[in-house]
């Protein structure tokens, strides 16, 4: 059985990539999701505006908890103006990075935003998800020690992390661990944002909180406090991802240290809402511009993690996420670094891939460079739009492509 709500979704994501052919100049400039909506403002598809909107919230997979109608944005604009001009155009900046800012936008007022001059890029905020949420059990990795790494370098120079803050983008941490207290039981941690804590509690698309980009932000006197109880930190890693990862890069056990046992710590709790292993990229970019401006006021160089990424986009380094990456580190900007998880997005472990082409010759391309997916029967969820199917097709400007859907009798 092929159900009719399948191929409703697969032909809406066949449209979505077919719009990419866009004569509109202005419509370059747009992500691929971001087209249905304006292409509906300016009436030039047989789609209405409510409609429409419905269609990117699917595919953004965008909460509304307030008027279905109202859809609030989350996006990446390159811009190289100032802010004040996007905001007067309507986006509600968050971050700046170089010529790229974060921010939020009212769907309504797409049309008018996209008349700023000198607006090169408008990305709608992407869907991340932390990895190794399972560690394989079958092949542990062996285990490396920063002693082992300078003797095998030959690098006799201090690796403990002295000196050094190790920024931390993940699931949060817990503050009670030993590996991330000093000897006297006071935190090494000097910052601790939590964008949790209040998360978006209206919907609207902004992290509702006093902290920076919303959120609750707490300081190194706050959490000792707490840890003293004679305060209150709020903040807690209910998955565990981020304390599991952040004790191997900084933990400081006498037995079993992380590689940067000495290192300060700056920790963003990055996911919206608790129990979850998901990311915005937005707050992804919010949190990279935190511990940029954090460490500046501390006067040290920093290494920061990001254990999460998505499967979507192009990977060849052109969304506006690596680009924004790029114009924090890299060549000519000394003491700054960070790094990104690559690799460990599949559940399948191998069994089944996320991408393909044309000169692949492990089998799922065949000789006619044909790429073969089968939906097999299966029991349809409760309610409406929960049985779909995700196509993220990217290919050459040049290249010619022909989807073609075989269903068989209902």
């Amino acid at each position: 059985m092929f159900p009719k709500k399948i191929i409703i979704g697969i032909c809406a994501l066949i449209f979505v990539t077919t719009i990419c052919f866009a004569q509109d100049p202005v419509e370059r400039k747009l992500d691929p999701r971001l087209k249905i909506l304006y292409r509906a403002q300016k009436k030039e598809i047989r789609m209405s505006i409510d409609h429409a909107k419905m269609v990117v919230r699917r595919l953004a997979r965008l909460k509304m908890k307030e008027n279905k109608q109202r859809l609030i944005l989350p996006v990446l604009v390159k811009y190289p103006g100032d802010k004040n001009r996007l905001q007067a155009f309507g986006l509600r900046v968050q971050s700046k990075v170089g010529p790229f800012y974060s921010g939020v936008l009212s769907a309504d007022r797409l049309l008018e935003f996209m008349k700023l001059p000198g607006i090169h890029y408008v990305q709608l905020s992407q869907q991340m998800k932390a990895y190794i949420d399972q560690p394989q059990q079958s092949a542990p990795a062996p285990f490396v020690s920063r002693d082992s790494l300078s003797s095998e370098t030959g690098d006799s120079r201090d690796l403990s992390g002295t000196g050094v803050i190790i920024g931390f983008i993940d699931t949060g941490v817990d503050i009670w661990h030993e590996d991330f207290r000093n000897g006297d039981g006071t935190t090494r941690i000097k910052y601790l944002l939590d964008f949790s804590d209040p998360g978006d509690t209206n919907g609207d698309g902004e992290l509702d909180g006093s902290g920076p980009y919303g959120g609750t932000l707490y300081n190194e006197t706050e959490i000792n406090a707490a840890l003293q109880s004679s305060g209150t930190v709020n903040e807690v890693d209910t998955t565990g991802h981020g304390t599991h990862g952040l004790s191997i890069a900084a933990g400081d056990d006498p037995t079993y240290p992380g590689l940067s046992p000495a290192a300060d710590l700056i920790v963003v709790k990055a996911t919206r809402e608790a129990d979850t292993l998901g990311f915005w990229s937005v707050d992804t970019i919010n949190a990279l511009a935190f511990i940029d401006q954090k460490a500046d006021e501390l006067a040290q160089p920093y290494v920061t993690n990001l254990s999460l990424g998505t499967i979507f986009a192009s990977h060849d380094g052109k969304s506006l996420e690596e680009q924004a990456i790029d114009a924090l580190v890299g060549p000519g900007i000394p003491g700054k670094a960070i790094v990104c998880a690559a690799g460990n997005s599949s559940n399948n472990h191998g069994t089944h891939y996320h991408h393909f082409k044309g000169t692949s010759s492990v089998g799922y391309v065949d000789a006619t460079n044909n790429h073969t997916l089968t939906v097999p029967v299966y029991a349809e969820n409760p309610g409406k739009g929960n049985d779909r199917i995700m196509f993220n097709i990217w290919y050459e400007g040049n290249d010619k492509n022909t989807i073609r859907l075989q269903g068989v009798p209902l």
